[in-house]
């Protein structure tokens, strides 16, 4: 994980999403982050490496994740409304308790 983007998550939406919108064909690399209990709502995800990453009981309504690799992330317990998964790789996610509602596919 390269510990720049990591901080940059950490600093806010506001700051992270301005950012994305400066650097759209940057692949943040999140993997292995443990990213649990979050207010990720809102943010913009795309294309973001988080394999492997701990998103347990975030909150992850109306995030953008398309084309991001959730590869073997842990999911579990999480909000997804309205989250965009299109073309995400979505192998060996966990699911568990997660609350899952009009997925953007």
């Amino acid at each position: 994980m390269i510990q720049s983007h990591f901080e940059l998550l950490s600093n806010g939406k506001k700051v992270w999403n301005e950012w994305r919108d400066e650097y759209p064909d940057v692949k943040p690399d999140l993997s292995s982050a443990d990213l649990s209990q979050k207010n990720l709502s809102g943010y913009n995800l795309h294309s973001c490496n988080l394999q492997h990453a701990t998103l347990a009981n975030c909150d992850l309504q109306d995030v953008n994740l398309a084309n991001a690799n959730l590869e073997g992330a842990n999911l579990a317990g999480s909000y997804l409304y309205w989250t965009t998964l299109r073309n995400a790789k979505i192998c060996l996610l966990q699911l568990a308790k997660a609350n899952v509602w009009k997925p953007v596919l």
